[in-house]
């Protein structure tokens, strides 16, 4: 029962040793003076639980490397990444530009698709309202409207419900690589040195979409698959308007990029 008694007492005094807020607080001469007590009281105890003795000292030694620890860390301020301009950002700073570059030429590809479906010839004032809308979604879901209300007599019934399903599949595709789009580039990201220059999302802070990121385990082949899943979109929508001018039957709709596959060779534009 004594021995029982002095480690429950010890596992006591030693938990607040390792308190978050004794190790966050700086220590102060009187802390430290407060400390040689505990263990000095604890010497004298020892003589019916030596055991217990040994390890409250090492958990007094552990605490107080750790308080010193993390008052410097305190004191020093916030670990800073690395500049953006350093070399470990370099493949992900291109990635990431490949991205939007790819994305902004599937909305291009969106717009001419557009201007067909409203019956071509004088195209000024369906571009006008196409950027008009400053939000990518809201644009998208013009096209599938202008689609679904092509009575104008241009196309047969039955080639305007397969444009309709076509233009439904690419809207769905779009919804999902522009989720990952905004997750990629619009989470901050982070380098140390000391850790292989690895790049991470930045989540510590609470960053929604760092922290949907950060779920991934490669970033480069995330970033990959959304550039791929783009540049697939925008051939698809070329395609559908290529086969729109020369009054072809609809394209087969493309398989998409796999996350985590290996990157494939862009196929060139079709003539339009």
């Amino acid at each position: 029962m004594a021995n029982q008694y002095a480690l429950d007492r010890s596992l006591q005094r030693t938990t607040l040793f390792l308190s978050p807020r004794l190790l966050l607080r700086p220590l102060r001469s009187h802390a430290l003076e407060r400390l040689r007590g505990r263990i000095h009281t604890r010497f004298e105890r020892s003589k019916e639980a030596p055991l217990c003795f040994f390890f409250a000292v090492l958990f007094a030694i552990f605490a107080v490397h750790w308080s010193v620890s993390m008052v410097k860390r305190v004191k020093s301020g916030w670990a800073r990444s690395l500049p953006v301009t350093d070399k470990a950002f370099r493949p992900y700073a291109i990635a990431l530009g490949q991205i939007a570059l790819a994305w902004n030429e599937f909305h291009q590809a969106l717009a001419l698709l557009f201007c067909s479906v409203m019956g071509g010839g004088f195209v000024n004032q369906f571009l006008a309202i196409w950027n008009a809308i400053r939000n990518d979604r809201a644009q998208r879901e013009i096209l599938k409207a202008a689609a679904l209300n092509n009575t104008n007599g241009t196309m047969p019934p039955e080639m305007v419900e397969g444009l309709v399903k076509l233009i439904e599949w690419i809207n769905a595709r779009a919804n999902e690589v522009e989720d990952a789009r905004d997750d990629a580039l619009h989470s901050p990201l982070l380098a140390f040195r000391g850790t292989q220059n690895a790049v991470f999302p930045a989540a510590g802070l609470g960053h929604k979409r760092a922290e949907k990121l950060l779920k991934r385990k490669d970033l480069l082949a995330e970033f990959r698959w959304c550039r791929d899943s783009a540049m697939t979109l925008t051939e698809f929508a070329f395609a559908i308007d290529n086969a729109w001018a020369r009054g072809l039957s609809w394209p087969d709709t493309p398989t998409m990029p796999n996350r985590g596959e290996t990157n494939k060779q862009r196929p060139p534009h079709q003539a339009h």
